[in-house]
């Protein structure tokens, strides 16, 4: 069994560290493979992620003409890194198919980013994955989905800082 942690190294405001997302998945998918065993894989630090839909943007108070893409919202101090989603799909990809010829038949991703397309080529490679070869994919979001709402993004759920204050103390 292997472990593979991805996020988006993505900006969710001066209270965390840039980088919550992939420093999350990395420390939860540590802790489930050191109780349960199995291989750890270096994480991904990397992400994707799509313009908010116009519902999207005026949900959040802003014009449904803004161009704004996953949380790099125009009063923001700090761009997020997106990569596009086709390179997103190649790296892991090539890691499932690394996993795969070094024996192992399965493969955990532990996802710390919840962007739809983000998800969206995550599920298509698990899928590819289990319907063409013998390594069995399956892919975990480590965060509860939550409506997109102005005031979740002032008042951030509290599980990432919980995290942090967990793991990276000093970060937060």
């Amino acid at each position: 069994m292997a472990f593979i942690p991805v996020g988006a190294p993505e900006w969710h405001g001066p209270h965390l560290p840039l980088g919550v997302d992939p420093l999350s998945a990395e420390q939860i998918a540590a802790a489930v493979c050191e109780r349960v065993g199995g291989v750890f894989v270096a994480d991904a630090i990397l992400g994707t992620e799509r313009e908010r839909t116009p519902d999207q943007l005026e949900s959040l108070g802003l014009p449904t003409d803004a161009y704004v893409v996953g949380m790099d919202f125009p009063a923001n101090s700090l761009k997020s890194c997106y990569c596009p989603e086709e390179v997103f799909g190649i790296v892991i990809r090539e890691t499932l198919r690394q996993v795969r010829e070094l024996g192992i038949r399965l493969a955990v991703i532990v996802n710390g980013h919840g962007g739809a397309n983000h998800e969206r080529v995550l599920a298509r490679l698990e899928k590819e994955f289990n319907s063409t070869t013998d390594l069995r994919c399956t892919c975990a979001l480590l965060f509860p989905r939550s409506p997109i709402r102005r005031e979740a993004v002032a008042t951030p759920p509290p599980l990432r800082p919980a995290l942090m204050m967990h793991y990276h103390s000093q970060a937060v």
